[in-house]
């Protein structure tokens, strides 16, 4: 674990009322491919599990702002996309499932 996850850690520990703000920050920018090369998210969430089974953070808060953070996440590349006018591969293969469904022919 680099400083930067040691340091944030500590301030979790020290601040326990701070941690549901910079859970759901941390699993809001570790959605993101380029800034989750730059910021060690995963091990600040993966150790905030371990501050939960020390009893120093409640188990409900802390995942409800880690599934929060994920999801605003989503939305957000969603929303990003759509704007782009570029359709993420997901949809472009429920799209190819249902026109194969329901028989129509490639345009």
């Amino acid at each position: 674990m680099n400083d930067l996850a040691i340091q944030v850690l500590a301030f979790i520990k020290a601040h326990p009322e701070w941690a549901i703000c910079v859970i759901g920050v941390t699993a809001f920018g570790e959605s993101f491919a380029f800034l989750s090369l730059l910021f060690p998210g995963t091990a600040i969430l993966i150790a905030s599990g371990t501050l939960v089974s020390e009893g120093i953070l409640s188990p409900f808060p802390t995942v409800a702002a880690g599934i929060v953070g994920a999801v605003l996440a989503g939305e957000e590349r969603g929303q990003r996309a759509e704007r782009s006018h570029h359709r993420l591969p997901l949809e472009e293969e429920e799209e190819e499932a249902r026109r194969h469904h329901h028989g129509d022919s490639d345009p």
